[in-house]
């Protein structure tokens, strides 16, 4: 992109100074919506080494109910583990992690809950003006980019030069994240059971009605 930018600068006239905002923008834009489906899908294909819990995804409109899911998914457990490292003996940290990881949140909370539109018709402008040889050595054309399939080589790239994470532990991180994905459906159904003998023990209601509630509980619960 310097490069290009650089001769574009250079073979050209203009009073003014030209700016090109390198973003995706109307090109080949990535929604929210988009992040939420390809990124976990993304993780769970090339999984972290010994990740806490098995991945997921939740958003809200509205900001009660994403407190509410930030305690019950995110501060209980975290001091749950706490509680379960002292008795082990070990030192507790998660609940540390958790206030950063929450600082850090909540400082990108003003951009994440509005949305953006960047323009990037300069850098648009600049690809039309390049040659057919020129397109193929520099490539600025961000319609190409897929999505799905760059978010696999950017959590590749986390395991490899972040965390350190050799290739070759990709079977065995598999194989942890099943694990934790039956750990997750059970103890998720084991929460929905004791929900519904705490509100039914007492009640004289139909069994359908039970039956029906649960079944709406195990759809939640699967998701």
């Amino acid at each position: 992109m310097i490069v290009a930018a650089a001769w574009d600068v250079g073979t050209k006239k203009s009073e003014s100074i030209t700016v090109y905002n390198c973003c995706t923008g109307p090109s080949n834009p990535m929604f929210w919506r988009d992040f939420e489906l390809w990124g976990p899908t993304a993780v769970k294909e090339n999984p972290f080494n010994d990740i806490l819990w098995y991945p997921n995804t939740m958003s809200h409109h509205s900001w009660f109910w994403h407190k509410i899911s930030d305690i019950c998914f995110q501060y209980v457990p975290a001091y749950l583990m706490d509680v379960l490292s002292r008795c082990n003996g070990q030192k507790p940290k998660m609940l540390k992690i958790y206030r950063k990881l929450n600082v850090a949140m909540t400082s990108f909370e003003y951009f994440t809950t509005r949305e953006w539109d960047f323009e990037n018709y300069n850098m648009q402008a600049l690809y039309e003006r390049m040659c057919p040889q020129d397109k193929i050595l520099f490539t600025l054309n961000l319609k190409e980019i897929n999505w799905p399939e760059y978010m696999k080589i950017y959590c590749l790239g986390v395991r490899k030069y972040i965390l350190k994470e050799h290739p070759d532990t990709l079977p065995a991180a598999r194989k942890h994240l099943r694990r934790m994905y039956w750990l997750d459906k059970s103890v998720k159904f084991f929460c929905i059971l004791v929900l519904w003998y705490g509100i039914f023990r007492r009640s004289g209601r139909a069994l359908r009605l039970k039956a029906l509630i649960l079944y709406i509980l195990l759809k939640i619960s699967s998701r």
